[in-house]
């Protein structure tokens, strides 16, 4: 069928083929996504590690404040918050 579409509509067919991939592009597109992400997991204590190893006197406060807004926004940071106003109450 392709052999009758002019040059524009070949390309328009070429282009179509990227959203409906076959299932062995499905598969390579997959593997790779895979592989990329297992490359790069990574803790969010190993990448404050990584930052504070860099330049700790400039990236030292930046992680304190992250890891406040951390125990401020999460459901430890309220039990500790809890615990600790229990204690002192």
């Amino acid at each position: 069928m392709n052999e009758r579409l002019d040059p524009d509509d070949r390309r328009l067919a070429s282009a179509l083929t990227a959203l409906d991939p076959s299932a062995d592009q499905v598969s390579r597109m997959a593997g790779a996504v895979a592989a990329q992400v297992a490359r790069r997991a990574r803790a969010l204590s190993a990448e404050w590690l990584e930052l504070l190893r860099q330049r700790p006197l400039v990236n030292g406060p930046l992680a304190l404040a992250g890891a406040c807004v951390m125990l401020a926004t999460t459901p430890f940071g309220t039990l500790l918050w809890g615990l600790l106003s229990a204690g002192l109450g």
